[in-house]
């Protein structure tokens, strides 16, 4: 990764922290916003629940890209939530 894509993702993460601290409008989404705030959503409500994992159908659940899907476990890492595939019938 190069200093520009360390520095676009550390940006979402501080913007991502903020919105969730209520410290930032909740802009009108884009799907790919959308995607976001449903895993977002997803891990709040786990949490809530008392659950201690989460079961995803594919990697795309976790992000269109590397640099999502390095958030995205991140983000499941520091709610304690472990992660597990679904298996094909």
């Amino acid at each position: 990764m190069d200093i520009k894509a360390i520095q676009q993702s550390l940006e979402k993460l501080r913007r991502r922290r903020l919105l969730e601290a209520g410290k930032l409008p909740i802009p009108v989404p884009d799907a790919h916003q959308q995607k976001f705030a449903n895993f977002l959503e997803m891990i709040k409500r786990t949490k809530a629940e008392g659950i201690q994992a989460v079961v995803v159908d594919a990697p795309w659940v976790l992000g269109d890209t590397e640099q999502e899907l390095a958030v995205n476990l991140e983000l499941l890492e520091e709610a304690g939530l472990e992660l597990y595939f679904a298996q094909e019938s």
